[in-house]
């Protein structure tokens, strides 16, 4: 005599039953016969308590995150645009230094000024809501048992260790991705996606462009005009990148929180 049992979560499956009395998953999608009654399937080390418990939805702070950053790119785009009209007076005042007044100047390095602040604003603001997010992806892997090469506590230090933020965060997201499915379109036994998230890698190179960007606009210095010059190129470049890398970023947390949403 044979029992079937549910692959979700190890329960025993009724006969002729369409949902799983344990987690609602169908049976339909998958079930595990064991020779003998007494006998229950081999599933993860995580119970079928706990995979009704301390998981997370991620999809309302996807959102969250989503108007931060888009908000963000109006800002980069702020700071582009001034950044790129200050570079422009300058390099006429250096050609012709009195067809540019003084109020001009002072107007163009104030319009600068706010504009990296409130960029600054919603890049910190954002991180912050990022940090979060994938803490709470990496703690769904955890009560799903799901592979995964960092700890949540890893989830969130990596943004901040010196070398190691370079791949561990790339890596706790797109474990996110690799390791969750939706239950709708494959074997929830398996839970196991066949290549990296496009958008994330875009996002996670774009990022470090970008910052190596404003890394050299902050080591120009401010000596000469011809440095300010310099620098003002450097960071309108360095927030044209950054757009990119935010854009990406709202793609990748979209698409993964979906999964994670539908897992549950």
């Amino acid at each position: 005599m044979s029992s079937s049992f549910c692959t979700t979560c190890g329960t025993s499956l009724a006969e002729g039953a369409a949902f799983c009395s344990g987690c609602g998953s169908p049976a339909s999608q998958g079930q595990r016969a064991s020779k003998g009654i007494g006998n229950p399937p081999i599933y993860s080390s995580a119970s079928a308590a706990s995979t009704t418990t301390g998981q997370y939805r991620l999809g309302g702070l996807a959102t969250a995150i989503a108007w931060v950053l888009g908000i963000g790119c109006v800002a980069q785009i702020a700071s582009a645009v001034t950044q790129f009209s200050r570079a422009s007076l300058i390099s006429r005042f250096m050609d012709r230094p009195y067809s540019v007044s003084t109020n001009e100047m002072i107007d163009a390095d104030n319009a600068v000024a706010n504009a990296l602040i409130i960029d600054l604003l919603f890049t910190v603001a954002g991180a912050i809501l990022l940090v979060i997010w994938a803490w709470r992806a990496t703690k769904n892997l955890d009560v799903w048992n799901l592979r995964h090469r960092w700890s949540p506590g890893w989830a969130i230090g990596g943004w901040f260790v010196p070398v190691a933020s370079l791949w561990i965060p790339y890596q706790v997201v797109q474990d996110a991705w690799r390791s969750t499915v939706s239950p709708a379109t494959a074997d929830p036994a398996t839970f196991e996606s066949e290549g990296s998230n496009l958008a994330w890698t875009l996002s996670f190179v774009t990022f470090w462009i970008s910052s190596l960007l404003w890394l050299g606009a902050g080591r120009t210095g401010v000596e000469e005009l011809s440095d300010i010059l310099a620098s003002d190129r450097l960071g309108g470049a360095a927030a044209l990148v950054g757009i990119v890398a935010s854009i990406a970023a709202i793609v990748a947390i979209r698409q993964i929180s979906r999964r994670h949403d539908e897992r549950r």
